[in-house]
């Protein structure tokens, strides 16, 4: 089967997005010695490693509620602990190593079909989770690139009215999530899955996780930039906003690149550029890395675990045919 259009014009801004980033950070870092970014890294404060490790620990307890709200839409209960468990996985290895639908989605069926959930369940958990994530991100993203229209069209050197189309439409677009949750319907049918409109609890307590993922993630960077940035928090929550969804669109691991050139660009012209790219290196390191390592530690001890029960199970078994060969 051939690709359809819509593959290769999502490819072909992905492969966009990445050449603009590779030359804004070539303009941006000209003249920048690494020697400079490692003295701003070892001078990073604990408070401000310990504050930035909270706010990603609140981050990754936030978007559980995906996954509980995916359960619960389709009527199949869960402990929370497990959900927490898969959940906290499942985006440690989809941040880190991107492409969230293939390896977010893997590490959940793994998970869920042992627990004994089928396999029509999990791709509805997965489909419904990960519509939810992205459309929360697009509509929050929107909403604060409304708000912040003036200053984005300033960095960017765009039009004022194109920063609010931009904004505007994805926040209508992020939106539509809410309206039919709200309205009640039209049901709509998606890779032979047919999905029903979720209860209004559940559209509304989505909404708010998107907005308190974007706090807590934002604050992990936010509070590990030196203070004389020139910007307040609420002013870097759009920028964080503009980066990471730049990154997302260049489906690069992490939006690696992408989002250290989008947030350069943003950031007042005053911002030290070697104290910016030093504290998005340790947010990397405390965000994505960190997780991922504890995640792949988590993964290897279960699947340890369940290859040890297999092999008690396979000597019990051995035993009894041992002791009753017929």
């Amino acid at each position: 089967m051939g690709r359809r259009p819509t593959q290769y014009i999502t490819g072909l801004v992905a492969l966009g997005v990445l050449i603009a980033a590779g030359w804004v950070l070539r303009e941006k870092l000209a003249g920048l010695e690494f020697g400079q970014i490692l003295a701003r890294l070892e001078a990073t404060s604990w408070q401000s490693i310990g504050i930035s490790l909270v706010c990603t620990a609140g981050a990754y307890l936030v978007l559980t509620v995906y996954d509980s709200t995916a359960f619960a839409y389709i009527k199949r209960p869960m402990r929370f602990a497990r959900i927490m468990y898969v959940s906290f996985v499942a985006y440690a290895f989809s941040h880190s190593i991107g492409f969230g639908a293939v390896s977010g989605g893997s590490v959940r069926y793994r998970f869920y079909s042992r627990w004994g959930v089928s396999t029509y369940d999990i791709a509805t958990v997965i489909i419904f989770g990960g519509m939810a994530y992205v459309l929360g991100i697009v509509a929050v993203a929107g909403l604060i690139i409304f708000v912040n229209a003036e200053a984005l069209a300033a960095a960017t050197g765009m039009p004022l009215w194109a920063a609010h189309v931009a904004g505007a439409v994805a926040t209508i677009s992020g939106s539509f999530y809410l309206v039919w949750s709200i309205a009640g319907r039209p049901s709509f049918e998606l890779k032979g899955r047919r999905f029903q409109p979720p209860s209004i609890k559940i559209g509304l307590t989505q909404v708010a996780t998107a907005c308190l993922e974007w706090g807590f993630a934002s604050a992990a960077l936010y509070f590990l930039l030196p203070a004389d940035i020139g910007l307040d928090y609420w002013h870097f929550v759009g920028i964080y906003v503009i980066g990471y969804v730049a990154g997302m669109m260049s489906q690069a691991p992490g939006g690696i690149g992408v989002f250290e050139a989008a947030v350069l660009v943003l950031l007042p012209e005053t911002a030290p550029r070697d104290a910016v790219l030093a504290a998005i290196l340790a947010y990397r390191a405390l965000y994505f890395l960190l997780p991922f390592v504890i995640a792949l530690g988590m993964m290897g001890a279960s699947e340890a675990r369940g290859a040890a029960r297999a092999a008690r199970k396979s000597r019990i078994l051995r035993i009894r045919r041992q002791r009753d060969p017929t």
